[in-house]
């Protein structure tokens, strides 16, 4: 698997930051801490224009099972019985 800072790397850092209006402070925190799953839509759409991949066990997704052929659970999706 690969981990934060190889994705960062490969998106390009100054590109990614720019994308998300981050800082580098707040890029080498999340690189340390684990990428916020608000910054998931963001990275994914820049993956997709350079075609690669974007892991999403790299940011905090809730209900991510990467076991389950890696897609988010019916909590994660908001579904569920009202």
């Amino acid at each position: 698997m690969q981990d934060a800072r190889t994705f960062i790397d490969s998106l390009g850092r100054k590109r990614v930051m720019d994308r998300l209006n981050a800082s580098d402070q707040a890029m080498t925190n999340a690189i340390k801490r684990g990428l916020p799953s608000r910054w998931f839509a963001a990275c994914k759409e820049l993956a997709d224009e350079l075609d690669q991949d974007c892991p999403p066990e790299l940011f905090g997704m809730v209900g991510f099972d990467e076991d389950a052929g890696g897609t988010p659970d019916a909590v994660s999706q908001g579904g569920g019985s009202k």
